[in-house]
C-alpha cells in the first residue's frame, strides 16, 4: 500500500489481540500454531534450518505410489547441465529416463537454505525440470468413496460416453485462453500508475518470458450439444 500525499509504502502497525491495542514492533514478533492444546509458541532460533543441498540423490520409485502419496505444490525448477563439467550427457540421460510413466524418480533437499523440500524429476515445457511436491503428511486424507446404487456396468456405460463426448469436444489448445487476467489486468495498473521514484538511466527494459496464448476457447455446452446431435 502506498500514502496517497507522499507517494511512499505505508508500514503497518502490530497490535496486540488481547484489548490492550499493545503495539508489537514487527521485528520481536514469534511464529505461533494452534495446536489441539492450545497456542504453541515458536522461537525464530529454535527453528531448524537446512544449508543448500550441494549434490543430490535421485532415488526412483513406483510412480503410482508417488501420485497417490503426494500433491504436486506450486514451484518448478529448471535442472541446468553445469558447464564444462561433461554433465550434458548426464542431463540427456535423466531426460530420457523421466518419460517412463511407470517410474517417478524423487528428491528430498534444499534447493535453497532455509528447508527441505521434495522434488519430483519431470518434464516441464519440454525441459528437464524439479517439480515442488507436498510431504505426504501435508497432504489431506481423502474423504470416504461415495457409494452409488447403479451398477457397474451403468457406470461404464455413463464412462465411455462422456469419453466419446470429451474427444469430441475437445478444444484446439492455441484457441485456448490461459491468460492470468487477474495478473495481465495487475501489470495494466502498474504500467500505467504514476512513476514516482525512477531508477538512474530511466526505465529499464522488461525481458519477453515468452509468447501467451490468445484466443477464447470454444463454449463447451454447444460443443457438447453438437456431439449429441451426431449420435
Amino acid at each position: 500500500m502506498v500514502c496517497p500525499d507522499h507517494k511512499t509504502f505505508v508500514h503497518q502497525e502490530l497490535h496486540c489481540d488481547d484489548g490492550s491495542n499493545h503495539e508489537v514492533p514487527r521485528d520481536t514478533t514469534l511464529r505461533g500454531a494452534i495446536t489441539e492444546e492450545g497456542l504453541r509458541v515458536i522461537n525464530p532460533q529454535e527453528t531448524p534450518r537446512f544449508e543448500a543441498s550441494p549434490t543430490f540423490d535421485v532415488i526412483p520409485v513406483p510412480a503410482d505410489d508417488l501420485d497417490t502419496h503426494t500433491a504436486q505444490d506450486k514451484s518448478v525448477f529448471y535442472v541446468l547441465p553445469k558447464p564444462k563439467t561433461g554433465s550434458e550427457e548426464a542431463w540427456l540421460t535423466f531426460r530420457k529416463l523421466v518419460e517412463d510413466k511407470k517410474t517417478a524418480f524423487v528428491v528430498n533437499g534444499a534447493i535453497r537454505s532455509g528447508k527441505k523440500n521434495l522434488y519430483r524429476l519431470t518434464e516441464f515445457n519440454g525441459y528437464l525440470a524439479l517439480q515442488q511436491l507436498k510431504f505426504p503428511s501435508a497432504v489431506r486424507e481423502a474423504p470416504a468413496t461415495p457409494e452409488s446404487e447403479a451398477s457397474k456396468a451403468t457406470i461404464g456405460q455413463f464412462v465411455k460416453l462422456a469419453r466419446q463426448l470429451t474427444e469430441q469436444a475437445k478444444v484446439d489448445w492455441s484457441k485456448f485462453d490461459s491468460v492470468d487476467e487477474y495478473e495481465e489486468r495487475l501489470k495494466e495498473y502498474v504500467d500505467s500508475g504514476e512513476l514516482v521514484d525512477a531508477p538512474e538511466g530511466g526505465k529499464k527494459e522488461k525481458k519477453d518470458t515468452g509468447t501467451k496464448l490468445s484466443g477464447k476457447p470454444e463454449d463447451m455446452l454447444d460443443a457438447l450439444k453438437a456431439a449429441l446431435e451426431g449420435q
